[in-house]
């Protein structure tokens, strides 16, 4: 189509092409060449590229050909704490360098040095708030978040495990659930025994204060456990997260050994309590009647300690 003629300049039937059309064009151009190599590239798959720019918001630009370039957010940019907090001293307009492909949504490649998001990765990410009640939410790159629930924060559960985090605080997790195609949901872990193998060497294997439980089996009956408090019901009592995706129950009738009265504000959401297992499934039946606690089983703690 004919955008402008410009008589005198041109013979009949030629035409100019407006500056906008052109940067129009480029851009479509640019676009589907981006998708071309998206199409192509696999998530984990090693790609090379260069720097083409250093962005102070916190990732480099790579160029990965002449029309297409993909980001490098700061805290993938190594497995080491001081290189990630130096990492505009590391990388210099031009330097190449291979990379992981971390994720290509949306037409978008993001990359890694440290590998992709899957199960067991560790990586170092900001901290961008405190949820009571829930945990931490965590930056992992430039638009992936993960949350670390309450009872991945520590090994050693505390009253106020939020209160030692501020926003931008440089964290290393572990990934316990990744992304799949049917949810985005990212949990991470700070719990040493899991991101450390230094801590794991100390401790010489033996359970860790608050062991982790990952699903309703790991409880053992007629033991005492530590957990948060998730929620409260005026009819259905008290619930208790014990670990990633497992949440127990205190009827009303097992909360005390005596009657209480106007419960529900003695139980605020994100208050550390311990509890008695009286079921571990299908459905995870708790107590926290002080003669059940007394008579529970405790779980050995290590004595040896990382320092």
């Amino acid at each position: 189509a004919v955008v402008s003629t410009q008589s005198g300049h041109y013979g009949r039937g030629e035409s100019v092409i407006s500056s906008s059309k052109v940067r129009e064009i480029k851009e479509n151009e640019k676009v589907d060449e981006t998708k071309d190599l998206i199409s192509s590239l696999v998530v984990g798959q090693q790609i090379t590229g260069f720097v083409k720019s250093i962005d102070s918001s916190g990732f480099l630009w790579i160029s990965l050909s002449p029309g297409v370039e993909a980001r490098l957010w700061h805290t993938l940019t190594s497995s080491d704490k001081e290189e990630v907090e130096k990492w505009t001293e590391r990388f210099a307009v031009g330097q190449c360098v291979s990379a992981t492909v971390f994720s290509t949504r949306d037409n978008k490649i993001d990359l890694s040095l440290v590998g992709p998001l899957t199960a067991d990765a560790k990586f170092w990410c900001l901290v961008k708030a405190t949820l009571p009640g829930i945990g931490l939410k965590l930056q992992i790159n430039a638009r992936d978040f993960g949350i670390a629930p309450l009872t991945e924060l520590n090994d050693n559960f505390t009253k106020d495990p939020l209160s030692k985090y501020h926003e931008n605080d440089l964290v290393q997790c572990v990934v316990v659930e990744a992304p799949t195609e049917s949810s985005r949901r990212t949990t991470l872990s700070l719990r040493k025994s899991r991101t450390s193998q230094r801590w794991k060497k100390a401790v010489g294997g033996r359970k860790v204060v608050n062991q982790v439980v990952t699903k309703p089996e790991d409880l053992e009956v007629d033991t005492v456990y530590s957990g948060y408090v998730k929620s409260t019901s005026s009819t259905a009592g008290i619930f208790v997260s014990l670990g990633i995706n497992v949440t127990g129950r205190v009827l009303m009738k097992n909360m005390s050994d005596n009657y209480l009265k106007n419960w529900e504000p003695m139980f605020p959401i994100g208050k550390l309590v311990k509890v008695f297992v009286l079921q571990n499934g299908p459905k995870v039946e708790l107590s926290m009647k002080l003669s059940d606690l007394k008579k529970g089983k405790k779980k050995k703690v290590p004595t040896a300690t990382l320092r």
